[in-house]
């Protein structure tokens, strides 16, 4: 509904990003950037599905706010069959004071792991 996608137009491995042109700057690593899938939707999400040494992977801005990425999370596994692999890509500000600039923060169930 708000991606405007089918089955096909998303990988099983995405990664998901605020800003619409840090998804066309990740895009551009795709083996062949210039033949891939590419959606626009009117909701302004922005989809570029190809390959990545032979893998198939998404990159998708979501626009700002957890709002847009539960959006894009949930209307993404509609469409895609079997599991997922779904990485936040960015740089939003810290959940606590003991993550620094450059740690990777991982979900946990009930919190999350820095």
């Amino acid at each position: 509904m708000h991606l405007c996608v089918q089955r096909g137009d998303i990988a099983n491995r995405v990664i998901i990003c605020e800003d619409s042109w840090r998804a066309w700057k990740l895009a551009r690593y795709f083996d062949n950037p210039n033949h891939c899938i590419y959606v626009h939707s009117p909701r302004h999400f922005e989809i570029y599905t190809g390959l990545f040494q032979g893998v198939p992977i998404t990159v998708l801005a979501s626009g700002i706010g957890t709002p847009m990425v539960d959006f894009a999370v949930r209307e993404a596994k509609f469409v895609v069959d079997g599991p997922m692999a779904i990485c936040r890509f960015g740089s939003a500000c810290a959940m606590s004071k003991q993550t620094k600039i450059g740690n990777v923060v991982l979900a946990s169930k009930g919190g999350f792991i820095v």
